[in-house]
């Protein structure tokens, strides 16, 4: 027993000596890469009074955070959370004991911290995964808790891709529509602009995912594609253009 627990530690030290080093002492090639953050996932509350209650671990799956000595982060590598503890600005992402998380009931919603955190996930996967499109501002921030009794809808992204058919090329972009709660909005109708080597406009609504896609006429030129929302309405919410996190985007094939 006592040679045993002799050969355990040995090799304990020596995998701790690589991974510190993680380098060849004589040419610097790097031998070995590996990521610290320890990543786990966080339970609690979601939606909201018109959809209804229910619980992340339990009836939908955990929400991605990273977990460092029993303080779980809202941190993936790609999406952040923040809790703008009803400010206006904020950069610091959400951090609470792991790993259920009940901050904070507001507004109708049951916790639109969690809810942030994990649609979030879903969104950036579906234009990954269905789109193959990787966000160029990733990782995405999702800011909750904006002010003090606010209530209204914004559009927090848009992406923009360019597909040759042919002798002509299509543009087809993807407008996001999130509510101050980071909760996607459905049902809302999105008014656009195409400028550049395309002209008109268009209109369409968002699905439960919050998502509407535009596609441009087909041209001949490469670009430049641009699109611009001019505006956004909905039954029960405000449109608010100042807190859009961008209003056009532009693409050349």
């Amino acid at each position: 027993m006592i040679k045993k627990k002799w050969r355990l530690i040995t090799l304990i030290f020596v995998l701790c000596c690589f991974m510190a080093t993680g380098s060849d002492v004589k040419t610097g090639k790097v031998l070995h890469r590996f990521d610290r953050l320890t990543y786990a996932e966080g339970t609690g509350p979601g939606g909201n009074l018109k959809i209804g209650y229910y619980e992340y671990g339990i009836d939908y799956p955990g929400f991605g955070v990273t977990e460092d000595s029993g303080v779980c982060t809202m941190i993936t590598p790609d999406v952040i959370t923040i809790d703008l503890e009803h400010k206006a600005q904020g950069t610091t992402p959400y951090s609470y004991t792991c790993y259920r998380n009940t901050h904070e009931a507001i507004n109708g919603g049951y916790c639109p911290l969690n809810d942030a955190q994990y649609y979030g996930q879903a969104a950036y996967d579906m234009y990954k995964n269905w789109y193959g499109v990787i966000l160029s501002f990733s990782p995405l921030r999702l800011r909750c808790h904006y002010k003090k009794n606010y209530d209204g809808a914004f559009w927090d992204g848009l992406t923009l891709t360019i597909n040759k058919q042919g002798k002509n090329y299509r543009s087809t972009a993807v407008v996001t529509i999130w509510d101050t709660n980071n909760a996607p909005v459905a049902n809302a109708a999105v008014f656009i602009t195409w400028s550049g080597v395309v002209s008109g406009s268009d209109s369409g609504i968002t699905g439960p995912d919050g998502t509407v896609t535009f596609e441009s006429p087909p041209v001949k030129s490469t670009g430049p594609f641009t699109i611009t929302v001019d505006n956004v309405t909905h039954a029960a919410l405000p449109y608010n253009p100042a807190l859009n996190n961008e209003t056009s985007d532009s693409a050349s094939y």
